[in-house]
């Protein structure tokens, strides 16, 4: 087992376990030994399952033996959020006040991949109540990213995130009502993919949040598609679910002709110069592979989308207020903050939000009226520090501190605009060491088209992790 084997493909492991070349036995228990020797100076998985896991690998290896694979995953150990409900196993979603809860259902995303032969060897971190583009909290410690530990992975998908960079995990489920499968994602070097409102089954009651997404992530564009091939389509628990299968697999790399609109800021974000450089240079990529490229004035405004982030959330906030346990509050400062902030809004503000989110759609209708695609920055900053709370003040850009961390996360507008599929991916390293990431964002219910688009990029530019380059000591 050579060391580069936790950094093949999920496609590349299949497809030697096809052959013979690899066992899931041998493969699996070679990603557990990562995770014992790794994990602790990175904090990317809270609970490892390694009896189950190879007892599901031996019968991985004996279907493959007998020509009898169950699906496109058989074999594949999936890391799974710590908010993702797996029956049997606990669900702490990082929270001191749920460190015994275990679950009896696992969610549709999780029956869906079990289904097609793989299975869960790990559980990975989140920022209490998923409520931060950080990783850390005071029940599993603070999360780091591989690239440069000084710095967080993002979050709330950030132990997904770290455990796909790390060679943990070939694959990872992440949600996303914030960004928090793109935010780490981009802080990672990984691909991580939100899908259009209702193309994924959610977890209920939040998959009634038209914010709120299940997803994909992974090292490489085509291994994305692979996952969110067999967790996507209409299913009977989840009344917004839409009908009818997408396949996003196989979909080609031609972006001839296309129309490109590009956003440097995202209308109005403060934004690194670093970050800035980078998406120009992925823009001019697309503009070497026969698309035609150009910068677009968005109709949206910067605190259009801050005022209407904050009055959704506002509005749906309940669970944060009643997570403190008994006369003690076990709530991290960062949940307390976001709790003291949502207390601010009022339920007659609902309608505002309401007509701001339809004044932002319809901004985003007229741009992928006249583009294909949008490209845009996935965060404006380059960089979260490790452990910091950003409650009284936001992530530097260029050395200014912004207010709040969502100053820098021009993720949020693909949550009110929840009917585009967007996907985060590689562009560039930033000076600190910490990868960059961008936004490829389509038409409502167009996968197709962000998957190809993703696919001609990384093809024209390949990014470290889809070549099987980590980062540098792991």
């Amino acid at each position: 087992m050579t060391a580069s084997v936790p950094f093949l493909s999920a496609r590349a492991v299949v497809k030697r376990y096809r052959t013979g070349q690899l066992s899931p036995v041998d493969y699996t228990q070679a990603l557990l030994d990562r995770i014992h020797a790794l994990d602790p100076g990175l904090k990317a998985v809270v609970d490892v399952y390694p009896d189950s896991a190879l007892r599901a690998a031996q019968a991985s290896e004996a279907r493959y033996r007998a020509g009898a694979a169950l699906g496109p995953l058989d074999g594949l150990p999936i890391a799974i959020k710590d908010e993702t409900p797996v029956a049997g196993r606990r669900t702490t979603m990082g929270s001191v006040s749920r460190r015994a809860h275990v679950d009896d259902v696992s969610a549709v995303v999780v029956r869906r991949m079990l289904a097609c032969g793989a299975f869960v060897h790990a559980r990975t971190a989140t920022p209490e109540y998923c409520c931060a583009p950080f990783t850390h909290s005071d029940l599993w410690g603070i999360t780091r990213n591989p690239w440069n530990r000084a710095f967080s992975p993002g979050g709330s998908s950030g132990g997904a995130g770290v455990a796909l960079a790390a060679g943990f995990t070939p694959l990872a489920d992440g949600s996303d009502t914030g960004g928090s499968i793109r935010i780490p994602a981009a802080y990672c070097g990984v691909v991580g993919y939100k899908p259009p409102y209702g193309r994924v089954p959610g977890v209920p009651p939040h998959n009634l949040d038209p914010y709120r997404h299940q997803g994909p992530l992974a090292r490489t564009v085509d291994d994305c598609a692979l996952l969110q091939d067999a967790i996507s389509g209409q299913d009977p628990e989840d009344p917004v679910t839409v009908p009818g299968r997408v396949s996003v697999s196989d979909t080609g790399v031609d972006v001839r002709g296309w129309r490109v609109g590009v956003s440097y800021d995202c209308g109005g974000y403060p934004t690194s110069r670093e970050v800035q450089a980078a998406v120009r240079d992925a823009a001019d990529r697309f503009a070497k592979l026969g698309a035609h490229v150009e910068e677009v004035t968005p109709g949206w405004t910067f605190d259009q989308i801050q005022r209407a982030v904050h009055i959704h959330g506002g509005i749906r906030a309940e669970r944060f207020e009643t997570s403190a346990t008994g006369a003690s509050d076990t709530r991290t400062r960062y949940l307390r903050g976001v709790a003291e902030r949502a207390a601010n809004v009022r339920r007659e503000d609902f309608n505002e939000g309401v007509r701001l989110e339809a004044e932002i759609q319809r901004a985003m209708a007229t741009v992928l009226t006249e583009h294909r695609i949008l490209l845009c920055p996935t965060m404006s900053s380059t960089s979260l520090v490790a452990g910091e709370d950003y409650v009284d003040y936001g992530p530097e850009v260029d050395g200014v501190a912004t207010t709040k961390h969502r100053d820098v996360m021009p993720t949020l507008l693909f949550n009110i605009c929840s009917r585009n599929p967007v996907m985060s991916v590689p562009v560039g390293m930033s000076s600190q060491g910490i990868p960059i990431g961008m936004q490829i964002a389509g038409r409502p219910f167009d996968d197709v088209s962000v998957f190809i688009a993703a696919r001609a990029l990384e093809a024209a530019a390949p990014w470290p992790l889809a070549i099987g380059r980590p980062p540098l000591g792991l």
